[in-house]
């Protein structure tokens, strides 16, 4: 059963809508291969379609080049979320009720492009073809909608920093990935002109993807994409964008985060190295290293921190693959509290997660072939449950499509992560994984 979510003025343009999250567990025979098309104007089309249910997601990607400053960065941010803030042939008041009669529409900015998802019924798929295709292609941008993606980018942002996690990790993913940072004022020096400039140039069919899952009809979504993207060839003398490798980042330094909590306080101590992009072939590797290091309670950074020496309450690795992110380790504990076991200082947490991250390079002998079997075993089972959403089924194999990987990667993943070594596991822990830029 699917259910609605309020959608207001304020929390859709600032992309803060409600996410409706469905946990339809399609059987595996009811469901058909991915495939891809291409529709008149060269735009790609993932579909896998499922022969029952009553949900159908869909979703649009733009790939995006990385801004080179804070300013081009601005306008990239500020045209992603005013988006859907009015278009040509659609009012802001007409968008809205489109969302609120479609059931949901998830926007989201990554580092490397952008994406919307249209989560809906099957009878709703040409009215969401048309919503997203008119933001692509005629979307206008005027002060209005501009300043209520200003006020949402900027409440987004103060959001993330407030929770002590989101902050620290979203410093540290820029001291590694050394992206421009926007701050109130470049935001506020996007105009219309600027946006309209930038949506032209980079909203174009070459850089665009449309992935579909769920209950649908493969043909008429076909058809209705083509109809609703006619005319959509601006003449952009342009390629599929191809990323940069990762560029360590600045020498080490440590930050303590700390959040006062009546007689306590929570700290985070966190360690990150660049990952290999999807592109390349370590990236199953790298998925298989970080769970290696602190995928679930057998992990290494669990065992070492949690069990043996009792620092902290959630221990782990995060990798934010999607989001082109590193891998980061990562240990909380609470600095007051009497009961739980802890080191004298923060630098001692962070040395500790450092030493850990660093062991399987230094140490080859230190991962066994039942570390390569569980880390393996692990990844997949965390990639497969994935699938048990149909925003995911269509999320993945398109993102895989735009960022230069293939659709079919998607289905891929889980057998190309069973098949690393021991060797891989070792050489890329040594290898791949040995630069740290420190927030502790």
């Amino acid at each position: 059963m699917t259910s609605t979510p309020k959608i207001t003025r304020r929390n859709f343009v600032g992309t803060t809508a409600a996410l409706l999250t469905l946990r339809s567990v399609p059987a595996v025979a009811d469901l058909t291969p991915a495939r891809m098309v291409r529709l008149s104007e060269g735009v790609r089309l993932v579909m896998q379609p499922q022969i029952s249910g009553d949900t159908v997601a869909i979703t649009m990607f733009v790939r995006q080049p990385r801004s080179a400053n804070t300013a081009d960065e601005a306008v990239r941010r500020m045209v992603n979320t005013a988006l859907f803030g009015g278009s040509t042939h659609m009012s802001l008041d007409t968008i809205l009720d489109s969302v609120r009669k479609l059931g949901s529409v998830i926007p989201r900015t990554l580092p490397d492009g952008y994406c919307v998802t249209v989560l809906t019924s099957p009878d709703q798929i040409r009215n969401a073809a048309y919503l997203l295709c008119e933001a692509l292609k005629n979307a206008q941008f005027d002060k209005d909608a501009l300043e209520r993606a200003r006020v949402g980018l900027l409440q987004a942002r103060q959001d993330r920093r407030s929770d002590p996690f989101l902050g620290a990790y979203d410093a540290l993913c820029r001291a590694v990935t050394a992206r421009p940072e926007p701050d109130e004022i470049d935001l506020r020096h996007v105009n219309t002109e600027a946006a309209i400039g930038y949506h032209r140039r980079n909203f174009v069919p070459v850089r665009t993807v449309f992935s579909a899952a769920g209950h649908f009809d493969g043909a008429a979504l076909q058809r209705s994409l083509d109809n609703n993207l006619f005319e959509f060839d601006r003449d952009v003398q342009t390629t599929e964008p191809v990323a940069a490798p990762l560029q360590p980042g600045p020498p080490p330094k440590k930050v303590m985060y700390n959040r006062p909590n009546g007689a306590t306080e929570a700290a985070w101590a966190m360690v990150a190295s660049p990952a290999p992009y999807v592109t390349d072939p370590d990236f199953p590797g790298a998925l298989a290293v970080s769970n290696l290091l602190g995928g679930g309670h057998a992990s290494v950074l669990f065992q070492e921190l949690r069990e043996k020496a009792g620092i902290g309450y959630t221990v782990g690795t995060a990798y934010r693959w999607e989001e082109s992110a590193p891998i980061v380790g990562y240990v909380a504990w609470d600095t007051g509290a009497d009961t739980v076991r802890r080191p004298t200082s923060p630098d001692a947490v962070t040395e500790k997660i450092v030493e850990l991250m660093d062991r399987p390079g230094k140490d080859p002998s230190s991962i066994t072939q039942a570390d390569v079997d569980r880390a393996r075993n692990f990844t997949s089972g965390q990639y497969l449950l994935r699938h048990e959403r149909v925003s995911e089924r269509s999320f993945l194999p398109g993102w895989f499509e735009v960022m230069g990987a293939g659709y079919a990667m998607d289905a891929a993943l889980p057998a190309l992560v069973q098949s690393v070594t021991l060797a891989d596991m070792r050489r890329i822990a040594a290898v791949r994984l040995s630069v740290h830029t420190i927030l502790g």
